[in-house]
């Protein structure tokens, strides 16, 4: 009985060990990633102006007056964009967040972070607030 006990915690303790959380980043380039067709920009240091993308992931980021959906698994997410005026985020149906970029300068940054999720697959819809807002999309983690 204390033998199989003792395998039960050693095993329980390996197992631990080896299970560890992954980062994953997905571009604004991904597959992951659902644009409404004809209504988004790709930008790059050779068609946008060089502050626009001196701060992305990638060296290029999206531009977009329309909502977009991003589709993931996991437990938490970090989302870095720019935007002109209010961007929306919506996880999984419900309205989570509003975000007015309190220092705008054109510089991608950490606009909207959830660490409370459960573990599984996810929908973020990212949307503009106001009919001519413009959100320049760059990546989520």
């Amino acid at each position: 009985m204390l033998r199989s006990l003792s395998f039960c915690v050693i095993a329980s303790l390996c197992t631990s060990a080896l299970s560890k959380l992954t980062n994953y980043t997905i571009d604004d380039t991904s597959p992951a990633v659902n644009y409404t067709p004809n209504t988004t920009f790709r930008c790059d240091p050779n068609t946008c102006l060089p502050q626009w993308t001196n701060q992305t992931w990638n060296g290029t980021s999206t531009l977009t007056q329309d909502p977009f959906l991003v589709s993931f698994t996991g437990s938490e997410v970090y989302v870095f964009l720019e935007a002109n005026a209010g961007v929306i985020f919506n996880l999984d149906g419900h309205n989570v967040s509003l975000w007015n970029d309190p220092y705008p300068s054109d510089i991608i940054r950490l606009a909207y972070s959830n660490t409370s999720m459960p573990s599984g697959s996810h929908t973020l819809l990212i949307s503009p607030a106001h009919p001519l807002s413009l959100i320049e999309f760059d990546y989520l983690i």
